[in-house]
């Protein structure tokens, strides 16, 4: 949009497992000359915080690691667990969800024309606006969706708030992130139980 700055300007794209799942948390991407874009929840969340001075201090040479309020932020990388030998460009993180179409207060587009709805609802909270139409082809897989059918699919608004709330949650309340143990320790952890079998 050429009256939108393109520091505002973020990224939606959502990253998909091989079954079509969303799983992954896209938050950076950045090109050869250095040059960083970040995701459309990075800058919700960094414009809501920016009254506040809390920017993230992020890290990409040698070792890639953000640090933004009670969080730290590191990346999928090509030997995590199930991930291993995956396309992990960009700064890739586990999407922590919280069921996206139960955990956030949706407001029709007629009810917000018409003033049918409660200013507290909205008032120093981040709002998306978006379509939450099953027929809408903004729509795709969560790991909540067992049966992969189209009746099933989550609106790509909710997982992007879904996203914010992530990195708000663990930047205010230090909530839990995936992690994943380096190579070494898994490999003495499946030698561990590989020797514990054979003598028992």
């Amino acid at each position: 949009p050429i009256n939108i700055p393109a520091p505002r300007i973020g990224f939606n794209n959502l990253v998909l497992d091989a079954d079509g799942v969303v799983r992954r948390n896209l938050i950076l991407m950045w090109k050869s000359d250095a040059s960083i874009f970040y995701s459309f929840a990075w800058q919700m969340v960094s414009q809501y915080l920016k009254d506040q001075q809390l920017q993230p201090r992020i890290n990409l040479f040698p070792i890639k690691k953000i640090t933004w309020g009670k969080a730290v932020f590191l990346p999928l990388e090509k030997t995590d667990g199930g991930y291993v030998n995956i396309d992990n460009a960009g700064y890739q993180i586990m999407l922590d969800y919280r069921q996206p179409s139960k955990s956030f207060n949706q407001i029709s587009l007629t009810n917000v024309l018409e003033g049918k709805f409660d200013p507290l609802l909205v008032r120093g909270k981040i709002v998306l606006i978006g379509t939450t139409a099953p027929s809408s082809r903004d729509v795709f897989f969560t790991p909540y969706h067992v049966a992969q059918n189209a009746k099933s699919k989550e609106p790509g608004v909710l997982i992007h708030a879904a996203m914010v709330s992530q990195l708000l949650g663990a930047i205010f309340q230090a909530r839990s992130l995936f992690y994943f143990w380096p190579d070494w320790a898994e490999v003495f952890w499946l030698l561990g139980w590989s020797f514990l079998g054979m003598i028992t």
